[in-house]
């Protein structure tokens, strides 16, 4: 079947898309294989939709949002097939052996609970401070209002402090 040069052109800016893609994969999965795969899966997605794609976003918001949607059912199927083979939720963390060992221990620790959130808070943690996006970017990514997004925000940076902040005892808070 012959494509138009309008699909070649998009199968092209999906290709110019992989850095961003990959990016948003590995903030949300936090190593570089669930990163690659997810990309690799959000292709696919992408490519079988492309025919569908009427234009009424930004062909890199249409794509930003089937990597989310990729990350965020990868992410459950990861938790739940760990959950099966261990009994307990794993650590998506990525390797930061170039770190020192304290801000390695940081790092870990932020990923780890940024990987505890609900879908739509850990979206618009990365999409704010990951991507850099303003609230009616992320809105139109997320396909929600831009009081939703602040509500996602407020609500994830709220349980981050709340899990990364330290007792006077040195122990961390964890909610249950």
């Amino acid at each position: 079947m012959k494509q138009s040069p309008e699909q070649n052109t998009l199968k092209q800016q999906l290709v110019e898309l992989a850095p961003l893609g990959y990016t948003i994969s590995f903030r949300m999965l936090g190593s570089a294989e669930a990163a690659e795969e997810a990309l690799q899966n959000a292709y696919v997605e992408a490519l079988k939709g492309l025919r569908g794609f009427r234009g009424e976003a930004a062909l890199s918001t249409w794509f930003t949002r089937i990597v989310i949607n990729v990350c965020n059912r990868q992410f459950r199927y990861l938790r739940k097939l760990d959950r099966l083979l261990t009994g307990t939720d794993m650590e998506l963390v990525p390797d930061n052996s170039i770190d020192t060992s304290r801000d390695a221990s940081m790092t870990a620790r932020i990923h780890s609970a940024v990987a505890d959130l609900p879908p739509r808070q850990k979206t618009a943690l990365v999409l704010r401070y990951g991507e850099g996006l303003d609230l009616a970017q992320m809105a139109n990514v997320m396909g929600c209002t831009v009081g939703a997004v602040k509500a996602h925000l407020s609500k994830g940076i709220h349980k981050l402090k709340k899990k990364l902040t330290p007792l006077p005892t040195g122990e961390v808070l964890h909610e249950t």
